[in-house]
C-alpha cells in the first residue's frame, strides 16, 4: 500500500514546488503550451490521409512531367504538348483543391 501512496504524494509535492517557483502566470503558459501540443498532435493524425493523398497527386504529376521531358522529341513530333499540359494542370488543380480544403478546416 505505501507504494500506491508514495507516487501521488511525490507528484503533488513536485507540482506544489513547481507552482511556487513559476506562479500562476507560468502555470497558465505551461498549460496552454501543453494544449497546443495536444491540438497539433490531433491535427496531424486527423489529416494524415489528406497528406497521403496530396503526396500521391504530387508523385503522379511529377511522373507525367518526367515522362514528357524524357520523350520530348515524340511529344513535339506528334503534337502532344497540350495533352500533357492539360493532364499536368488537372492533377495540379486537384492537389491545390485538397490543400485548400485542408487549410479551410484549420
Amino acid at each position: 500500500m505505501p507504494e500506491f501512496l508514495e507516487c501521488p504524494s511525490v507528484l503533488l509535492c513536485s507540482l506544489y514546488f513547481v507552482f511556487q517557483a513559476i506562479g500562476w502566470y507560468g502555470s497558465i503558459v505551461v498549460f496552454m503550451t501543453l494544449c497546443q501540443f495536444a491540438l497539433s498532435y490531433y491535427r496531424e493524425n486527423a489529416e494524415k490521409d489528406k497528406h497521403k493523398e496530396i503526396r500521391e497527386k504530387t508523385d503522379k504529376r511529377m511522373l507525367h512531367i518526367n515522362e514528357s521531358f524524357q520523350n520530348i522529341k515524340g511529344v513535339k513530333l506528334y503534337g502532344w504538348e497540350n495533352k500533357f499540359i492539360d493532364k499536368i494542370e488537372g492533377i495540379y488543380r486537384e492537389e491545390v483543391d485538397i490543400k485548400e480544403k485542408t487549410l479551410m478546416r484549420e
